[in-house]
């Protein structure tokens, strides 16, 4: 990981209802917040901490994202997170969406 020198750093996942992918940029160490947004109209977008090139997620363990959807995890600065190295995948219910994410990033590790 490393540090973000933006309070807001955005960046996206290209996600697919094949295999579980990381967001083009790694979660900063000194990112508090994470926003995930759904741009499709008709598909969901799945989210949950795991290995990135693993299986597609599944709805019954993984954070749904409706189509047009908001999701906010506040889980604080990587000294306070209970994974320190966290990293976040994400997968679709079908076709290829390209998932918004924003980091809100401060000036504690």
């Amino acid at each position: 990981m490393s540090l973000s020198t933006k309070t807001l750093l955005c960046t996206t996942a290209n996600a697919d209802n094949l295999s579980a992918v990381e967001a083009n940029v790694a979660i900063p160490e000194n990112c508090h917040t994470i926003t995930i947004f759904n741009p499709d109209t008709t598909n969901l977008v799945y989210v949950a901490e795991d290995v990135a090139g693993a299986a597609p997620l599944s709805s019954s363990t993984s954070k749904i994202i409706d189509a047009k959807g908001t999701y906010t995890i506040t889980m604080g600065t990587s000294s306070t997170r209970v994974q320190r190295s966290m990293v976040l995948v994400y997968s679709t219910s079908a076709a290829t969406i390209d998932v918004n994410i924003a980091y809100l990033c401060t000036n504690i590790i």
